[in-house]
């Protein structure tokens, strides 16, 4: 399947606000994001805030939740003054069975991401270099948010490819993945008439699909 489809069942069902926003793209444009939501909440500083001591204990929260298929979903109310993920964090989630990450926010060392093998799908908004520490902290797991315009309950699922990302509401999952695979069928015979000189509005026609 691809978003597209899916975002056009949802249409259809009347769920009308589930494509997050349209800067949210890829790290690696290669990659496909597709798992069950794991949102977390940020808090941030006014201004950058000097630690003496500074605790990584809310990070280590984030990774006792994390359960295999899960994509860790960062909401930043679209703040990035700072980036909430890096290529570190990404290998010890992979290496604990996460499917991906995704904000609303920025992420950071871009390169590192793009060196993991087998490919860790991080979706963002924006980079920057700018650590978290100090500029903002991680604080509640596994409640409902709003990230990309979307709000997004646990469990949910994310599905992120190269058009963007969407999000299914778990209660209707298993109806549109049914509706989107009947939709991509379509859309390949239509595809596949339509190289062979089919004439366009009769095709439409027979598919119902454009």
């Amino acid at each position: 399947m691809y978003v597209s489809a899916v975002s056009d069942i949802l249409d259809d069902l009347g769920y009308n606000d589930q494509v997050m926003s349209a800067g949210i793209k890829a790290v690696n444009p290669e990659t496909t994001l597709i798992g069950l939501a794991l949102p977390v909440e940020t808090t941030w500083y006014s201004k950058y805030k000097k630690f003496e001591n500074f605790s990584y204990e809310p990070l280590y929260r984030i990774f006792d939740d994390i359960f295999p298929s899960c994509v860790i979903m960062i909401a930043t109310e679209g703040r990035t003054s700072a980036a909430t993920w890096g290529e570190l964090v990404s290998n010890a989630a992979k290496a604990k069975g996460a499917a991906g990450f995704l904000t609303d926010g920025c992420v950071r060392d871009l390169q590192g991401i793009l060196d993991i093998s087998p490919p860790f799908p991080v979706f963002a908004e924006k980079y920057t270099p700018a650590r978290s520490e100090g500029r903002l902290e991680y604080a509640r797991t596994n409640i409902p948010l709003v990230c990309g315009g979307v709000k997004v309950n646990p469990r949910d699922i994310i599905f992120g490819d190269k058009d963007g990302v969407v999000v299914i509401p778990s209660g209707v999952a298993a109806d549109v993945v049914k509706r989107a695979q009947e939709t991509v069928r379509r859309e390949s015979a239509f595809r596949a008439d339509i190289r062979n000189g089919a004439d366009l509005r009769a095709t439409i026609q027979k598919y119902g699909v454009a």
